[in-house]
Order: structure tokens, then sequence, then C-alpha cells
């Protein structure tokens, strides 16, 4: 099977690009209270792998809080979508992701009332 010039160009262009990011990735997560764990992560996880991440340290028994009610994580002010990559989120190698109390609601798909035009 013999790729097109494009379809070349792409395949090489996503290669190169995935040689550029490490393998692990060394982040800091920091709780509301001000403790701070460093973790490995992998770039092409999900976000939401690092909750597993978090709960293993607590099982662990190392004393790093987690609020009880649910948090989520920001990344550089914005709330961080935890089915998307930390790649796609542009994490970076000693970034520090933040916890925050709370629970986020997803407010890209609004509502849609539906309308009888029979009425």
């Amino acid at each position: 099977m013999t790729l097109s010039p494009t379809a070349a160009a792409l395949c090489s262009l996503s290669m190169s690009l995935m040689g550029n990011y490490p393998k692990k990735l060394k982040v800091n997560v920091l709780s509301k209270g001000g403790e701070k764990i460093m973790l490995e992560v992998n770039p092409m996880s999900n976000v939401g792998e690092l909750r597993n991440e978090l709960q293993k340290v607590r099982n662990q028994g190392m004393g790093f809080g987690l609020p009880e009610e649910g948090y989520f994580f920001i990344y550089k002010q914005n709330v961080m979508e935890e089915d998307q990559s930390f790649r796609w989120h542009r994490v970076a190698q000693g970034d520090t992701i933040e916890i925050f109390n709370g629970c986020v609601t997803d407010f890209r798909f609004p509502s849609v009332q539906l309308v009888n035009a029979n009425n």
C-alpha cells in the first residue's frame, strides 16, 4: 500500500510531534490547602487519570488532602476537561495543576426546547 504525498506528510508531521513530547511528565499537584505533591503522568493520558493517581496516593497514607465533596482541576487558570489528554491541555514538564473544591457543569451543550408547531 502506497500513501499519497499528503498522507505521508501528515503521518511524518504527526510522528515528529509525538517525538517531541516526553514519555512521562512530572507535574505538581496543588491542593486547596496548599499541599503540593509531584506525580508522573503520561502526556497522552486523559486528565481524569490524575484522579486515579491521587486516590492511590491517598490510599498509601501519604496525607495528601482531597476534598470529600468533589473536586476539579485547574491549569493556568482554566478548568481542565478530564476527557482530554495532558498534551491537549499543553501541560509541560514541571507545571502545576491545582485542585479546586466542587464540580463543573458542562455548558457546551445548551438545553434545547422542542416546540410543537401544531399547537
